[in-house]
């Protein structure tokens, strides 16, 4: 079986937060693993390195259904994930905003 190495997603901005979503398939690296690249990809190959600063509001979809935040720690340095357990990008966001304010534990 190929496999790819890079994640395939579908992306949108809604009110500033960024809202990326996992569309492989089993032959895809998944979109937590390629994370990096999937952020890479936005900011330097497609342009929207004015949308995705430290500070943006990320959240994803998993190849699983839930969503989960994203911490983006600038070109340099990798990614970190935490836990939102979401059901839907509304609720993630929500909940991402929550926590980016000290709202969340």
């Amino acid at each position: 079986m190929f496999i790819s190495n890079q994640p395939q997603f579908t992306f949108e901005f809604d009110d500033g937060a960024l809202l990326l979503e996992d569309i492989g398939d089993e032959g895809c690296m998944s979109l937590t693993n390629g994370m990096e690249l999937a952020l890479k990809k936005l900011i330097v190959d497609w342009g929207y390195g004015d949308r995705i600063k430290r500070d943006t509001v990320i959240v994803y979809r998993d190849s699983t259904g839930n969503w989960d935040g994203v911490n983006y720690n600038g070109p340099e340095r990798l990614v970190g994930f935490y836990y939102l357990g979401a059901k839907s990008a509304e609720e993630a966001v929500r909940l991402a905003i929550s926590k980016k304010s000290g709202g969340g534990s």
